[in-house]
């Protein structure tokens, strides 16, 4: 059974942060591969590349930023989940701009 990432990242949290970003990142990996595979999953784009759409995995993604945003300045290590994250905050703020517009 697959569980939600912020839940895996708070399950682990006992052995700390790092450790439990890297759990997430490992679950993340399985699941899609690389971040490329990742982004192609879960951005919808127009026929020019402009996102004009993202889905439902986004917001697990969103969600696992609400938990692990505080513990973000003690990771040292860079994963791929977490320029996942940052990938779909981005164009999430990005969408939320030409929205209000």
């Amino acid at each position: 059974m697959k569980m939600y990432l912020s839940t895996l990242f708070l399950s682990e949290m006992e052995n700390g942060a790092e450790h439990a970003i890297t759990k997430c990142n490992e679950e993340f990996l399985r699941r899609f591969g690389t971040i490329q595979d990742y982004i192609s999953a879960s951005v919808i784009t127009d026929s020019s590349g402009k996102v004009i759409k993202i889905n439902s995995q986004c917001d697990e993604m969103m969600a696992l930023w609400d938990v692990f945003k505080d513990f973000k300045d003690e990771i040292i290590i860079d994963l791929p989940i977490m320029k996942a994250m940052n990938t779909i905050r981005a164009v999430r703020d990005e969408l939320r701009g030409a929205i209000e517009i």
